[in-house]
């Protein structure tokens, strides 16, 4: 089965840039000097993402994990299932079902991008 990517983006002339949005949450700036090289070029997190990260908190580890000891919960990109063991309010769940989704199917993405190159 092919995963796409569908890319939407905005080219702003007066800044030298173009925003591009993909379907994995992400927002890539490309910033050119005006040679049309590229200087720079940063991810940012889409909104959804933001609140995301605002709810879940330091649940959010640094490899894109869920992980809280105190609250029980555990889940890494690969995983199917997330393991919780507390109450959890119905945004929480949703935070946790979009992050779930979300940051697998990057990893999907990623680990076809690297069979790809093999």
């Amino acid at each position: 089965m092919e995963s796409k990517s569908e890319l939407n983006y905005t080219i702003d002339k007066a800044n030298n840039r173009i925003n591009v949005y993909n379907t994995y949450g992400k927002k890539i700036v490309y910033e050119f000097d005006g040679d049309g090289y590229i200087i720079r070029v940063t991810e940012e997190p889409s909104p959804r993402e933001t609140e995301v990260r605002e709810i879940l908190g330091d649940t959010i580890q640094s490899d894109d994990l869920l992980f809280d000891n105190g609250r029980y919960i555990s889940w890494k990109v690969g995983d199917k299932e997330v393991v919780l063991d507390d109450k959890f309010t119905a945004t929480e769940l949703e935070a946790i079902a979009w992050w779930m989704r979300n940051k697998q199917n990057v990893w999907k993405k990623h680990k076809q991008d690297v069979k790809g190159r093999s």
